[in-house]
């Protein structure tokens, strides 16, 4: 009892630092999880925080065969938890590195995402996947939406960004009117992203998480015949892709995502394929 409660403790305190710094709930959950799982095989291991147990633990992590965004996920955790907690720069310094294996993703088509939105069940979940991937948003982006971040007259939603950086993002007639009929239908107090079932509001106030949006993407994505692994971020991707495959600056989508840096923008000109004949009329002068 005095281990768990003094567990707690730890994780009560990473959690405060993490709001701290304006973390994602997302990235709080994750990093609260990530080290609690630490400390429990610590303990069940009877093992000091030192540099043995924490290779001890990279190696576990590895041979479960976790992905490699898993581990750096799980890393990072327990780095901020020995930085900030723990006041351990020392130990820090002396934990395993990770190789990030750079993976492209695999992009859905303009049609995929057009039947897609089209097996939507209600007008609710088609506005969410229209919105998710018109604006280029994170899950918690759209999660975070309120009615009063859309201005309907100027065409714009403001979006409540990653490390609390706001942006507005632009929106077309049609989008507006699936907004607007959702908002109608379901009449939300605050949150755009309300459930038909009305139940108890969670603890930022919303009545949809993050897991029921994965479920409405995954199945529309069923419904529509796509063998694909299809999650929310994907779309994301996807729009990126399509923009710059039409030729749009790198500039805007930029700023449309989000993306402080525009290298992290530029990772998917590796992503996006040039037409057969564009490519043809850019070598054709091979054969004049």
């Amino acid at each position: 009892m005095a281990y768990i409660h003094g567990m707690m403790q730890q994780l009560e305190k990473l959690k405060e630092h993490c709001q701290a710094n304006n973390f994602s709930d997302r990235t709080s959950e994750n990093y609260i999880y990530s080290v609690k799982c630490f400390l429990e095989w610590l303990d069940k291991s009877k093992k000091e925080i030192d540099r043995d147990s924490l290779y001890k633990y990279h190696s576990i992590l590895k041979n479960k065969k976790f992905e490699t965004a898993t581990i750096k996920l799980h890393a990072c955790a327990i780095r901020y938890y020995l930085r900030s907690v723990l006041n351990r720069d020392d130990l820090v310094s002396s934990m395993p590195t990770i190789k990030q294996v750079s993976k492209l993703p695999v992009i859905l088509s303009k049609d995929e995402v057009k039947r897609m939105i089209g097996s939507a069940l209600n007008k609710t979940h088609k506005m969410i996947l229209t919105v998710l991937y018109s604006c280029g948003l994170r899950c918690e982006e759209m999660l975070s939406i309120k009615i009063m971040d859309i201005d309907f007259d100027r065409k714009n939603i403001l979006i409540h960004g990653k490390g609390a950086r706001d942006r507005f993002v632009p929106i077309g007639q049609k989008i507006i009117c699936l907004i607007k009929d959702t908002i109608c239908g379901l009449k939300p107090k605050d949150y755009l992203c309300t459930s038909i079932r009305r139940g108890p509001l969670d603890r930022s106030g919303r009545l949809l998480s993050s897991r029921t949006i994965g479920k409405i993407v995954e199945n529309c994505a069923q419904r529509a015949g796509i063998t694909k692994r299809v999650y929310p971020h994907l779309l994301r991707h996807s729009v990126a892709t399509h923009l710059i495959e039409d030729g749009v600056d790198i500039r805007y989508i930029q700023v449309l995502l989000g993306h402080s840096s525009i290298l992290a923008t530029s990772h998917y000109t590796q992503i996006a394929t040039m037409s057969n004949n564009t490519m043809e009329c850019k070598t054709n002068y091979l054969f004049d």
